[in-house]
């Protein structure tokens, strides 16, 4: 498969190829597989299975079924390079680029993702993410969430969907940092995707390819487990 000619203006961008981290294989054989999973050379519904039977198999290997019951819903805002493409300004966390959408398990597995504009309300990704999801999540009951996706959208799943959200909130008593049960296991996720480079920062043109990538980053890190 020969790779598009880039523009001269997204040397940039051709650069920031090679940002990830040692562990990954080698720069053009990253950009070739991503570029199949935008481009679907590889049927999305066999990298799917494929990803689904990793992730079963680390569970089973942690004690659990290999269908979760529950998982933990959240979004991180990044900044997105010069490149072109979709991107909004997030006035929440004042940050103009991209928002990931990230549905995990209880183990911080990722169990679906979507990449909108940062200007994309959270509500609105969440009901994006979860049609998308499929059979490997029907028997999810419960999902944690924190405040923001509290009103319409608490009705609007317990009436289009088989699960329900739960809000986890923090008292008006906390004061500083305080670790809320459930919800670190989606923000420990978000750790685990930006220690890779090319993800601390979204340098992608379509946000398909930025999806792509996360998913390369999760099957890596599902992998090394299953090896460990």
């Amino acid at each position: 498969m020969r790779f598009m000619p880039l523009a001269q203006s997204n040397r940039g961008a051709r650069r920031n190829s090679r940002s990830f981290d040692g562990n990954f294989c080698h720069h053009h054989d990253l950009r070739h597989a991503a570029r199949r999973l935008r481009y679907a050379r590889i049927p999305r519904g066999l990298h799917l299975a494929a990803r689904v039977r990793r992730r079963a198999a680390v569970r089973r290997r942690a004690g659990r079924h290999k269908h979760p019951t529950a998982g933990c819903l959240d979004s991180q805002s990044v900044k997105s390079s010069s490149v072109p493409g979709v991107r909004g300004y997030d006035c929440g966390k004042q940050v103009k680029g991209r928002k990931r959408h990230l549905l995990v398990d209880t183990l911080g597995l990722v169990l679906a993702v979507v990449v909108t504009a940062a200007s994309i309300s959270d509500p609105k990704g969440a009901r994006l993410l979860f049609a998308r999801l499929g059979g490997s999540c029907k028997k999810v009951r419960r999902i944690w969430v924190d405040g923001t996706y509290r009103g319409k959208l608490l009705s609007w799943v317990s009436d289009h969907c088989w699960f329900l959200l739960e809000p986890v909130l923090r008292s008006d008593e906390m004061k500083g940092f305080v670790l809320l049960k459930r919800r670190w296991v989606v923000e420990r996720t978000f750790a685990w995707l930006t220690q890779c480079r090319r993800l601390g920062k979204d340098y992608e043109v379509l946000p398909a390819s930025s999806e792509a990538l996360i998913s390369i980053a999760v099957t890596r890190l599902m992998i090394r487990r299953l090896a460990s």
